[in-house]
């Protein structure tokens, strides 16, 4: 494999070039990451500290602290109705190295990996890494196109299907419907089905449907989650990865090379995330101020007669700048000091489209919507 053919994640290049024209003294408006602008709740941060002080810095178990791996096993059997132990968790360095993991225990050379697009473009360069071929599929569309699009992209060489709900980075959310065919359609051609659904705690509108709901039904199920989006904690690099118990023995492996573990202190950290009571009304207060947000700024999207694709999840807004998207997110950065990724990043079906979060101030969001609204020529 020739990094040379791996690109650099697009949100994270143009963070960094935002970062450089900030320290240079510029006022940039920073909508290209989606990072959650509220502080990890301080009982976590207290729990991590109290985790050092009593020692919790030396080398762990591999695939996660015990205790964690059980209460998360023991809550989404809870929330899925499936059972669930231990034994099928593996706790990562992040959603990354999660997915990274999954694709270097299970994607040979040759192998082909269906990706729904747009999407998070990790994926394509994970499955590129491990001598994999990405083939994108457009999910844009009604049910029954898509599975007739599968059915043609279908062959000898096909190893799994990843898919991603909510979605980055459109915010649309698979229906019951959907997950379950994709889930029948997987196992009927013995199909690896992984699900990313690292913002599935912020939905609008209607209920998370998870693939993990259905694992009864296929044996191949992986679930990739993160305490990232849902409790604030970007920067700890702390997510997890379900599966079967004879597909996460491989998965545990890879991980097990990559990363050898996860920070103990970290770990005890994420297990406050998920015992405290207190944190729970966090999560309650972000999650009503992201669907606060999105209607105020969908009301003004409206009347600045700019076209966005109506998030049902996640923060972010998929807004149709009909003209070359590269070439205007370069524009909006360096001559209006607005930091946004191209759609085309996400695929070709991107193209013509920028990604703005919203998990940031509603008044540097609306500031920057005028901004594209002039420069769009859409009003005034």
């Amino acid at each position: 494999m020739n990094i040379d053919f791996i690109q650099k994640t697009p949100s994270v290049g143009l963070a960094d070039e935002a970062r450089r024209l900030k320290i240079a003294g510029l006022d940039i408006i920073e909508l290209q990451t989606g990072d959650p602008d509220f502080i990890t709740h301080p009982d976590i941060v207290t729990a991590t500290h109290k985790a050092l002080l009593d020692g919790a810095t030396h080398y762990s178990f591999s695939s996660g602290l015990p205790r964690l791996r059980e209460c998360l096993a023991a809550n989404l059997t809870g929330e899925f109705k499936v059972e669930l132990s231990s034994e099928n968790v593996l706790i990562t360095h992040g959603a990354v190295q999660g997915t990274s993991a999954v694709f270097s225990a299970l994607v040979e050379f040759g192998d082909e990996v269906i990706i729904l697009e747009p999407n998070w473009t990790t994926v394509d360069a994970l499955v590129k890494i491990c001598g994999g071929k990405p083939i994108k599929i457009s999910h844009l569309m009604t049910d029954d196109a898509l599975l007739e699009l599968l059915q043609k992209a279908l062959n000898k060489k096909t190893k799994m299907l990843c898919i991603n709900s909510p979605n980055n980075p459109t915010g649309k959310v698979f229906s019951e419907t959907r997950v379950r065919a994709l889930v029948d359609w997987c196992c009927k051609h013995n199909l690896y089905l992984v699900s990313d659904e690292v913002y599935r705690s912020i939905v609008f509108d209607r209920s998370h449907s998870s693939a993990l709901s259905f694992y009864k039904r296929h044996e191949r199920i992986i679930f990739i989650d993160s305490f990232s989006k849902k409790y604030a904690m970007t920067g700890w690099r702390i997510g997890f990865v379900v599966a079967h118990v004879s597909v996460m023995k491989k998965i545990a492996k890879a991980s097990q090379v990559q990363v050898t573990h996860v920070a103990p202190f970290i770990q005890i950290g994420a297990l406050e995330a998920l015992q405290n009571k207190k944190v729970v009304v966090f999560l309650e207060t972000m999650q009503a101020e992201y669907n606060m947000r999105r209607n105020i700024l969908m009301r003004l999207c409206k009347e600045l007669n700019l076209s966005i694709i109506t998030p049902q999840g996640a923060f972010y807004f998929f807004l149709e700048v009909g003209r070359d998207d590269v070439a205007f997110s370069n524009s909006l950065l360096y001559h209006h000091s607005i930091c946004v990724v191209p759609g085309s990043s996400y695929g070709s079906s991107g193209r013509g489209y920028i990604r703005l979060t919203y998990a940031a101030q509603v008044d540097e969001v609306a500031t920057a919507l005028g901004k594209i609204s002039q420069t769009l020529g859409a009003k005034g």
